[in-house]
């Protein structure tokens, strides 16, 4: 799910997005990508996460206070709305950032300042607390009707992932065998019932699968990992059946994915530039996996399927739905809606500045046009993972 996650969060901003996002739709408005725009004309905006249906967007833009400054703010994006801040828990000093938001689009989850939010319209946030002693909590994902949100709770590096139930208080998920018991839970299922994230094992830090029955889980390593290496999950599939992430070998980072609960697999990443490539999303049934991967020229969006393999983002669309992008750079599809036809992340705008964006795809077979899970039949002379 989100790199808004990773955002430092330093300033308050408004509560109200500017400006229309622009649009580039082809196909006969079959299929289309549109920039969702920002906060203040001139800053940067950035979309984590998507809802199931692909209406509703979240994510974290920077916005300019005449009192406190430049810093980011949570907003929700729908096309009703345009982009809208979610606004900050307390005096806002530190701003804030969205990164999940519930598949019914009606929950964005998040940090501001050093409280992990939960939000739902007309809003404000509010604060989803922390667990017993510690003193901060970041909520990263929620379920589908936004019941269950989870994240992680105690001063880094002793946080600790939690569950919390319909609004209820934080509560630790438990921990990995051989670990000093840190932990992130960073996604859930759509019913709530399947939790990923990383924790500290005997391995160092480990993916790991979470259910009420079998509890905390290790997903292992990538095949071929030595000491010092390292895995981390960052999404599940809103069935519960596949978790995604990012995997080291050496100085190697490779996208995983693990299908129901089992060893991870590497998906390889695309020709040029670094070994590196970090899953970041995937459908709800777990067949499209998107992330970002290095290329030559820098960070590539992709996406990956069994069949068609991993493929930059922006070649696909090309070659499958002639969607032109107009001096778009896309570095990273963040998330894709559980139905596998809308897509989120971030990218470099013609202006030449980070803005969030989304691309809607028809439903297979529509127009005729090619299904996602043959991309290997239309895709010649794409940029593709390495061997």
């Amino acid at each position: 799910m989100p790199r808004a996650a990773e955002i430092a969060v330093i300033v308050a901003a408004a509560c109200v997005g500017f400006g229309a996002p622009a649009r580039t739709s082809l196909a006969g408005d079959q299929a289309a990508f549109e920039g969702l725009g920002v906060l203040t004309p001139g800053e940067i905006s950035e979309a984590a996460d998507v809802s199931g249906d692909g209406g509703s967007v979240v994510g974290y833009a920077t916005f300019a206070d005449p009192m406190l400054g430049l810093g980011p703010r949570a907003f929700r994006w729908t096309r009703g709305t345009g982009m809208v801040s979610l606004g900050v828990l307390g005096f806002g000093f530190f701003g804030s950032a969205a990164s999940g938001v519930s598949g019914d689009g009606e929950t964005a989850v998040g940090l501001s300042g050093a409280a992990g939010f939960r939000w739902a319209p007309p809003g404000p946030m509010t604060s989803v607390g922390t667990l017993p002693g510690a003193t901060s909590a970041f909520a990263r994902a929620a379920s589908f009707d936004g019941s269950v949100v989870v994240g992680e709770s105690g001063d880094s590096p002793t946080a600790v992932a939690f569950r919390s139930l319909s609004g209820g208080p934080p509560e630790p998920i438990g921990a990995l065998a051989g670990g000093n018991g840190t932990s992130s839970a960073t996604d859930v299922s759509a019913d709530g019932s399947v939790i990923v994230g990383q924790a500290s094992s005997a391995l160092g830090t480990e993916a790991f699968r979470w259910t009420s029955s079998a509890g905390m889980t290790g997903l292992g390593l990538l095949p071929g990992a030595g000491p010092g290496d390292v895995s981390r999950a960052a999404s599940v599939s809103a069935d519960g059946s596949v978790a995604v992430g990012v995997g080291t070998l050496g100085t190697a980072s490779l996208a995983f994915r693990s299908v129901g609960g089992g060893a991870l697999e590497s998906l390889g990443d695309l020709d040029g530039g670094d070994v590196y490539s970090s899953a970041r999303g995937v459908s709800g049934d777990g067949s499209i996996i998107v992330g970002e991967s290095a290329e030559t020229d820098g960070l590539a969006a992709f996406i990956w399927t069994a069949t068609g393999g991993m493929v930059a983002f922006e070649d696909y669309l090309a070659s499958e739905f002639a969607i032109v992008l107009d001096g778009w750079t896309l570095t990273s599809v963040n998330s894709v809606s559980a139905d596998g036809l809308a897509f989120v992340g971030a990218g470099i705008n013609p202006q030449g500045l980070s803005e969030a964006w989304r691309v809607i795809v028809p439903a297979p077979g529509a127009a005729g046009l090619l299904v996602l899970g043959g991309l290997s039949a239309g895709l010649t002379g794409a940029r593709r993972r390495r061997a």
